[in-house]
């Protein structure tokens, strides 16, 4: 099924960039968290860029638990 793959990789994506991001807020190596979220906002920082990925995990998961159907 070509839908569950694509949503299955995009997932990994938002799943490998959260985590990157997680990295770089404790060790800031690479700088991502200081380049995207140097402004300072309480509506755009580190923590709500978390939460926003995982909400997209988590509906693309919804989506993929509905369009797969039984065998049987």
């Amino acid at each position: 099924m070509a839908g569950y793959r694509v949503i299955s990789i995009i997932q990994s994506l938002f799943i490998l960039i959260c985590g990157i991001s997680v990295f770089d807020a404790f060790n800031d190596i690479i700088g991502m968290n200081n380049a995207f979220f140097s402004s300072g906002s309480d509506w755009w920082n580190v923590f709500a860029f978390w939460a926003y990925c995982f909400v997209v995990v988590g509906l693309l998961q919804l989506v993929k638990g509905i369009i797969v159907e039984e065998k049987g």
